[in-house]
């Protein structure tokens, strides 16, 4: 969604395969992903496909995209990642 840098590519049992960036105001993972592309201390453009989504980690019923967000860094506080699918939307429809 946004540019950054990639802090980690992993896997954990409840998450699947997934992916942290650090996208300066805000640290985003991406999970239940099927494949990663990219890996840890690489510099990503926004837009950049990361990822594809999929069915990986427990209590995963279908394919999709979990989204988690923290405001600052890791420890920070988790936010509706709904507040930067809006934003991205805006500057997409603002460009167009």
């Amino acid at each position: 969604m946004l540019p950054g840098v990639v802090t980690v590519t992993s896997y954990s049992t409840n998450g699947g395969y997934y992916i942290t960036v650090n996208h300066g105001a805000c640290v985003c993972s991406y999970l239940h992903l099927s494949k990663i592309l990219v890996r840890a201390g690489q510099r990503i453009r926004a837009g950049q496909v990361i990822a594809i989504s999929g069915n990986t980690g427990k209590r995963t019923t279908s394919p999709h995209l979990h989204i988690s967000c923290r405001w600052g860094n890791e420890k920070g506080k988790l936010f509706n990642p709904v507040i930067l699918l809006k934003f991205v939307t805006k500057q997409l429809s603002n460009n167009n």
